[in-house]
């Protein structure tokens, strides 16, 4: 009778396993081309359009296209400020303004060269630009020129943390730290190897680095460094959910997830060809997906299948150990 249990209890344990639910991946329901940069507006998805010079608003619903905008030359990152979007244009110098609501653009306005990265911090805007390793700072009302500040070796993605400006450089394995005030250099820190990109937790800053699949932690107040921990293969872009670090892992098809309280390991699972860009919007994940065309939608809570299945086999234990305590005789 006891042997027959535990075969009813394998086999229900192994139904449950081949159907448990993996990342939540939506079909393509939208023609993007090349979509390397992603953000949210409040309401809607948009992806910035590599090869044909454009960004695509879908609804964060059901991911069906809404409108496509014409930009500048190869448009590297979108952003939004609360009201329009930006998109720094790569091979054209400078960015473009559209108005998400509608759609309706607003302007273009000179960035510098090779402007390859965006952020808001309120009144301004600022650019990171690659080809001559500045920022450039913009009024966000009128797209007015306020500045340009020298930082890192190939500067590839820059955030605020509310008091100032950071970019992850590429190029020399740091990230720069500037007053969003004056432009003036707060510090320079080192971080591993390629940092491609960088965001801000709250009270951390943390980088995604290229070449050695990692990321690194450092404390924003001073810029020590807490620790850098292992992701997937070629992490490109990187986000914070609220309660965890996201990393877009460019060469491995994937996302990983780590907590943010000591960057343990809580999940990986797989996105479309080459993602390279991801953004959270207050419940989901999602990426842009250059190689395959596509975004894909995660469920930003999503536990791990092998959790769930730990779960499982625990329970399935104590079934079996009740049954053996009721078949023993007394005393």
């Amino acid at each position: 009778m006891t042997g027959r249990i535990i075969r009813v209890v394998i086999s229900l344990i192994i139904i449950m396993i081949m159907t448990l639910p993996s990342a939540s991946c939506s079909p393509k329901t939208a023609q993007v081309n090349n979509p390397i940069s992603i953000c949210f507006d409040g309401s809607n998805i948009w992806t910035a359009n590599y090869t044909d010079n454009s960004i695509t608003e879908l609804s964060a619903t059901d991911i069906k296209q809404i409108r496509t905008c014409k930009v500048g030359e190869h448009p590297k990152a979108v952003r939004f400020d609360g009201q329009n979007i930006w998109t720094v244009n790569f091979s054209s110098n400078d960015v473009t303004v559209i108005r998400a609501r509608d759609g309706i653009p607003v302007g273009t306005y000179p960035a510098g060269v090779n402007p390859i990265a965006v952020c808001f911090e309120g009144p301004n805007v600022w650019t990171a630009n690659v080809g001559n390793n500045t920022v450039t700072r913009l009024n966000a009302g009128n797209g007015s020129f306020l500045g340009e500040y020298g930082v890192g070796q190939f500067p590839y993605d820059i955030c605020f943390d509310g008091a100032n400006i950071w970019t992850a450089n590429l190029g020399d394995d740091s990230v720069t730290e500037i007053r969003a005030s004056d432009g003036s250099l707060v510090g320079t820190y080192q971080v591993g190897s390629g940092p491609i990109a960088i965001c801000f937790d709250g009270t951390n800053i943390w980088t995604a680095n290229i070449k050695s699949n990692s990321v690194t932690k450092l404390i924003a107040r001073d810029g020590s460094v807490v620790g850098t921990y292992g992701v997937g293969f070629g992490p490109s872009a990187i986000c914070f959910d609220g309660n965890n670090i996201w990393t877009a892992d460019s060469k491995g098809n994937g996302v990983t997830k780590l907590r943010v309280s000591d960057g343990g390991l809580e999940g990986s699972y797989e996105v479309g060809m080459n993602p390279s860009a991801i953004c959270f919007d207050g419940s989901t994940i999602w990426t842009a997906n250059f190689s395959s065309n596509t975004v894909t939608k995660l469920n930003g809570n999503q536990i791990s299948k092998w959790l769930i299945l730990v779960g499982l086999a625990a329970t399935a234990l104590a079934f079996l150990w009740v049954i053996r305590i009721k078949k023993e005789p007394a005393g």
